[in-house]
C-alpha cells in the first residue's frame, strides 16, 4: 500500500521498513501461539507473557527506562524520531 498522495506516506513508509527490519529476528508464530494457549487455558494466568529472544529483549531494555526514554527508544528505533 503506497499512495504517494497520501500525507501519511513518508510515515507508512519508515514504519514499514521498521517492522521489516523486525520481522527478521521476530519469533515464530507457532511459539506464541502455544504460550497464548498456555495462557488462556490456565487457571491462573499471568499478567504479561514474555515469548522470544525478541520480546525478551525489549523488556530487558524497557526494565533499565523511564517511560520518556523507553517512548523516546521506540520511537527511535521505529525511525521516527
Amino acid at each position: 500500500m503506497n499512495n504517494s498522495n497520501s500525507p501519511y506516506s513518508q510515515l507508512i513508509q519508515t514504519v514499514s521498513k521498521a517492522f521489516e527490519r523486525m520481522s527478521t529476528e521476530a519469533t515464530a508464530a507457532g511459539e506464541v501461539a502455544k504460550v497464548v494457549l498456555v495462557a488462556v487455558t490456565s487457571d491462573d494466568p499471568s499478567f504479561r507473557y514474555v515469548v522470544g529472544k525478541d520480546a525478551q529483549r525489549i523488556m530487558d531494555i524497557r526494565k533499565d527506562m523511564s517511560d520518556k526514554h523507553f517512548k523516546e527508544w521506540m520511537m527511535e528505533n521505529f525511525g521516527l524520531a
